[in-house]
């Protein structure tokens, strides 16, 4: 015997409607199936949101497809109380989602841990001044032992001639070998890439110009080395650190 949710009204096993209220009765067997439908659906989200997630962990919003796909995960197995439900999806979605929300919070942790702010052009130049550092010899830039022992990592300053222009960098002919090439607008002989920390001093240049930088000196190979941090000079600025 079963009863009308409606009205609470005594029905035949077989009834279909409610002779009391007229309410429509839904059989047991396809409430269980309609639940079952809704669960698969969400279990499926959830995977599939936990490879989204997964592939764009590089970016912030992964982080939230990672949350949303555990949520949906735990709700679809909480609600799975037939056998015929599937729970596969759900629980490979859990799992790929908590693995790369782990993981993800892991590289963010240790990156905010280890975060350097890029340091102001005043600050490079009190550094500077402090080292007493000198505009980079020529022999370094023909000797890969003098660059990585005397320069790499440290602060300094060098006259450059400006090769080629990109969104936040420029290469540059540094060697006096290459000077006359690079006015010529051949940039096949650039030694130097220089990355700077304020966009806007690339608005300043021009190809063939001869600039004073200063910044971070990274070697890069023999021949070739890249300054970052990276800051314009005006005659007075290069002056006091010389």
């Amino acid at each position: 015997m079963k009863y009308c949710e409606k009205c609470g009204c005594e029905l035949e096993d077989n009834a279909v409607t409610c002779e009391k209220c007229g309410n429509t009765i839904i059989p047991k067997r396809t409430v269980i199936l309609q639940q079952s439908i809704k669960n698969s659906r969400i279990g499926i989200l959830a995977f599939v949101l936990s490879i989204i997630g997964f592939m764009t962990g590089y970016l912030y919003i992964g982080v939230l497809f990672d949350i949303v796909a555990i949520v949906l995960a735990i709700i679809a197995l909480k609600k799975s109380k037939s056998k015929s439900v599937k729970k596969g999806l759900p629980i490979a979605g859990l799992i790929i989602a908590v693995c790369a929300f782990i993981s993800m919070f892991c590289i963010y942790t240790y990156s905010i841990i280890n975060y350097t702010p890029t340091p102001t052009k005043e600050e490079m130049l009190a550094e500077a001044q402090r080292i007493n550092i000198e505009t980079i010899a020529d022999e370094a830039e023909n000797n890969i032992n003098i660059a990585k022992t005397k320069y790499d990592g440290k602060i300094y300053t060098t006259g450059a001639v400006v090769n080629r222009i990109n969104e936040d960098y420029i290469q540059c002919a540094c060697s006096w070998g290459y000077i006359l090439n690079a006015l010529q607008g051949m940039d096949l002989f650039s030694d130097t890439t220089i990355y700077f920390a304020n966009s806007d001093d690339l608005l300043k240049l021009n190809k063939g110009d001869n600039i004073k930088v200063i910044g971070k000196f990274e070697l890069s190979g023999s021949g070739n080395y890249t300054i970052k941090n990276a800051y314009l000079l005006d005659d007075e600025e290069y002056n006091t650190i010389q």
